[in-house]
């Protein structure tokens, strides 16, 4: 951290000093690892993962100025500037900065209040933007715990509260679901050392869950990142849950509800069904009477309407997304049965870790390797980069290994003995990153070990924390 205090003063011309009233400070984020549970949070499921140890830390500093000046340690990211009187984010012309205006009106819209100050933030860390880490949210959350603290603000909320504050703020870049953010923002707030974390929303509870002491979890990125802002998917892949759970809704109720859609937790308390059987009941929500269409086909926007019996007007206005738009086809079951399933592994999952016992590495594996492939064949997140990387990590010995974060690229994580830790990253570093001189080049950082981390956190100069 006395490097980043250095980078700023040669950055800014100034000492990030400590003023008595309000601190000039640093602030430290995790980023988190989703163990499984992916693509379910914004319908409605637990999902459970864990903080590691790699950091955003941002480098506050007050300016005399009314402006916002940001500057990434990588030069490879453009500088930002904006007036505190105008924040606004452009959402055509999107820049990483953006996350960091985001966590400013975090703090504006939980407090009703104007961002009163000027700062210069300084930005560094060694997890990358589009490595699927929630390292875009974790910057929001960071830059939340500057404005925070130099409103003079930290005293006067709690964790829960900024998790929900920062969620609803991304919004602002565009992200279609606030409680996909509210799963990053709550792990990186409420993230405590040694321990996963079942996240539930609705309310946001977090649970502890203690992981078998000879599990370790190795990350390692694809070289392939796609952020969820500047892509069409992620908004894609909440509509059609939404169009799932309206069939569901309407082949059990005769009838939908458009101005208030149920997720697809809501359809599986109105069903009072298991996560399993909601599994066989999309077999017949989405079948065809004369059998002319098998179940996962996908739907075109006419036979969307003539499911839900809906006009096209309704169907732009109440369903889909401003981004969303111009989609001409869907595919509900394949997405709608990706959730269902996921969602009983978390359970799976948690209950494994609780009972302990023979083979526990090996069942939580068994669960990794098909969380994977429901994410890479029936919720289609994955990338061939992804689905190459995790099939090295098994053959290297690992007991599971899955894609984590929004997918499209970014990172997997890798369940392995703790004793074997070692060997397994030198064995993917040779099969999967030294044959290609791309992914070599990114070595050492491609890939690293870690154990659950405590959560994010203000700190003043001398490391003394503050909230």
């Amino acid at each position: 951290m006395d490097k980043l205090l250095f980078n700023f003063q040669k950055t800014f011309g100034k000492e990030a000093d400590f003023y008595a009233t309000a601190p000039e400070l640093l602030y430290k984020n995790c980023i988190r690892v989703n163990l499984i549970g992916e693509h379910i949070d914004y319908c409605g499921y637990s999902v459970l993962p864990m903080a590691v140890e790699q950091k955003i830390s941002i480098a506050a500093g007050f300016n005399d100025s009314e402006k916002v000046q940001i500057v990434s340690a990588s030069e490879s990211f453009a500088k930002g500037s904006a007036s505190i009187r105008q924040l606004e984010i452009n959402l055509k012309d999107i820049h990483w900065f953006n996350y960091v205006f985001c966590g400013a009106k975090a703090v504006e819209e939980l407090f009703s209040r104007q961002i009163s100050r000027g700062l210069n933030l300084y930005v560094s860390g060694n997890i990358p933007m589009g490595s699927g880490l929630s390292s875009s949210s974790a910057l929001v959350v960071c830059a939340a715990l500057c404005f925070l603290q130099s409103e003079g603000l930290a005293g006067k909320t709690c964790r829960k509260e900024l998790s929900d504050a920062c969620a609803k703020a991304e919004r602002h870049i565009g992200t279609q679901e606030e409680i996909f953010s509210i799963f990053y923002q709550s792990i990186c707030l409420l993230a405590e050392s040694g321990q996963a974390k079942r996240i539930d929303f609705n309310p946001l509870v977090a649970t502890k869950v203690q992981l078998p002491e000879i599990a370790a979890f190795v990350i390692a990125h694809s070289c392939t990142a796609k952020e969820k802002a500047l892509s069409n998917d992620f908004n894609r892949r909440v509509i059609e849950c939404k169009i799932a759970a309206l069939a569901l809704q309407k082949y059990k109720m005769g009838t939908i509800s458009l101005d208030n859609i149920p997720k697809l937790k809501e359809i599986q308390e109105l069903y009072k069904g298991t996560l399993a059987q909601m599994v066989h009941q999309l077999d017949y929500a989405f079948a065809c009477p004369k059998g002319s269409r098998q179940p996962n086909d996908k739907l075109s926007r006419a036979q969307v309407l003539e499911l839900l019996d809906i006009s096209e007007e309704q169907f732009a206005t109440k369903i889909l997304s401003a981004n969303t738009q111009d989609v001409q086809d869907f595919n509900v079951f394949k997405r709608a049965d990706h959730v269902y399933l996921e969602a009983l592994r978390v359970v799976q999952f948690e209950n494994i870790c609780s009972a302990g016992g023979d083979n526990t590495l090996e069942k939580l594996g068994i669960l990794m390797d098909g969380s994977h492939w429901s994410c890479s064949k029936g919720y289609e997140c994955s990338s061939d980069e992804l689905d190459e990387l995790t099939n090295v990590c098994r053959e290297a010995g690992a007991y599971g290994s899955r894609l984590t974060g929004a997918g499209w690229g970014g990172c997997c994580v890798s369940l392995v003995h703790v004793d074997k830790v070692e060997n397994f990253i030198e064995t993917i570093k040779k099969e999967f990153y030294s044959k290609n001189a791309d992914r070599s080049s990114r070595l050492p950082n491609a890939v690293f070990a870690s154990i659950p981390s405590a959560g994010a956190g203000i700190f003043d100069k001398n490391h003394k924390q503050l909230f």
